[in-house]
């Protein structure tokens, strides 16, 4: 009984690690934490950047921006707002400094997130200055800028539907097969009639299709059933779907570090200033990878390729040397 029940571990884990790699593709794709950036106190210098009073995001997708709150404008009046908001503020420095050893900041600002299309003109979280009419909107960029954050979109978009198929497919493999190991058991522990032995008989003297004959090291051949063949065939869409979301994973992954970290305005101050000048850096630090675009992204190809790799050991895949 126990090597029986080994044999179904292989699809159980293709299953599971297909779900990993979709859920984790879904998170990454609707995730705004791709990349992060803190903002410090404008009184603060460079040296003392530890406590930001609000942190910024942004993805493919999705942009944060924040503006200053006026001196009258209380935390209450921002979070009951209809946009989901974040005020930086304290009520009492006194004992935001000794929790978390941070003084109050001086202004109060709110964060708003918006929501982007992956496509149509100006509907994009980066546009040219030719659609947005404007040099202060905040997913205005140049070209480069715009192709990259639209090839880490696009790839993730293309990544999570190939996954997504690839689970499908990997689902109903599993299911053909554990189907059919229960006909073989009922097939084993039940006798055939003579009406059954014939049709055997006659099936082994019928002429065998090539392509479905598989010839043994010896020389000696058996005849795979037409299940057989198909469920090959599915194995090898279920490999091309999986590889394909690898490598669409990979490539949005890439092209996201380019456009949301790389390529992003003042990242070079920080380079070549190395976080000595207040006036380079603007009371901020560098644009850095968050768990979107490091642990998310990276999860989803990483189980989708392991899922793959658990398919091709478990399922056959059509044998091509037979058709020649």
């Amino acid at each position: 009984m126990a090597p029986r029940t080994l044999r179904f571990l292989p699809p159980v884990f293709a299953v599971v690690f297909s779900i990993l790699a979709l859920v984790f593709s879904l998170l990454a794709v609707t995730s705004r934490k791709w990349a992060v950036r803190n903002n410090y106190d404008r009184l603060v210098n460079p040296v003392d950047f530890t406590c930001p009073i609000f942190t910024l995001y942004r993805s493919p997708f999705i942009i944060c921006t924040a503006h200053e709150l006026p001196l009258n404008k209380t935390a209450q009046a921002s979070v009951s707002s209809s946009t989901p908001t974040f005020t930086a503020t304290s009520s009492s420095p006194t004992s935001s400094t000794k929790s978390t050893g941070c003084a109050a900041p001086t202004s109060k600002w709110e964060v708003n997130c918006h929501h982007y299309r992956p496509f149509g003109f100006d509907k994009t979280s980066c546009e040219l200055e030719v659609a947005t009419q404007t040099d202060t909107a905040s997913n205005v960029g140049d070209a480069r800028l715009c192709q990259q954050i639209h090839y880490a979109g696009n790839f993730g978009i293309t990544s999570t539907l190939f996954i997504g198929l690839g689970f499908i497919l990997t689902g109903t493999m599993a299911m053909m097969t554990l189907h059919n190991a229960r006909k073989a058991t009922r097939a084993t522990s039940q006798p055939l009639t003579e009406s059954q032995k014939g049709e055997n008989i006659q099936v082994n003297n019928e002429a065998v299709d090539p392509a479905t004959t598989i010839t043994g090291p010896n020389g000696s051949g058996f005849v795979r059933s037409q299940a057989s063949v198909v469920a090959s065939y599915l194995s090898l869409v279920l490999l091309v779907f999986l590889f394909m979301g690898v490598v669409t994973g990979i490539i949005a992954q890439y092209f996201g570090i380019l456009g949301l970290i790389q390529s992003q305005p003042n990242q070079a101050d920080f380079a070549s200033s190395g976080g000595n000048s207040d006036a380079a850096h603007g009371n901020h630090g560098p644009w850095y990878q968050a768990v979107g675009l490091s642990t998310y992204a990276t999860c989803a190809w990483s189980f989708a390729a392991a899922a793959g790799t658990i398919v091709a050991m478990t399922w056959e895949v059509p044998r091509w040397n037979s058709l020649l």
